[in-house]
């Protein structure tokens, strides 16, 4: 009579049923880690890619002001033979610290955006 009752109501899978559940709760659980894991190493990469791009405009900012100096050291040999030429050689001078100035603070800028990204 037993066999006959379980007959009509059908197996009982509520044990499979619920490790079923507790499989896919841990399938779940285990995508939201991996999502998590996927954005924090996106972050990093996107600060690597910073840093570099940083690093390379610390190089042609390097470049620039040794071009810089090699063109004062050039340029700026003697003394000026006439009041003109000195006024020049002024302005010159003038021109080449304003530049100077700005590419330090340009500098600057770049080093303190690479500590951000550290």
């Amino acid at each position: 009579s037993r066999l006959a009752q379980a007959t009509k109501t059908g197996p009982d899978y509520s044990e499979a049923i619920r490790q079923v559940r507790s499989v896919e709760c841990e399938v779940r659980n285990a995508w939201k880690r991996l999502e998590q894991l996927t954005e924090a190493r996106k972050l990093r990469l996107d600060q690597y890619k910073q840093f570099y791009n940083c690093e390379k405009d610390a190089e042609t900012v390097t470049g620039w002001l040794l071009d810089m100096c090699t063109q004062i050291s050039t340029t700026h040999e003697g003394l000026a033979q006439s009041p003109e030429a000195l006024q020049y050689l002024f302005n010159e001078h003038h021109k080449f610290r304003e530049t100077a100035k700005k590419t330090y603070k340009y500098g600057c800028d770049l080093l303190m955006a690479a500590e951000r990204t550290r």
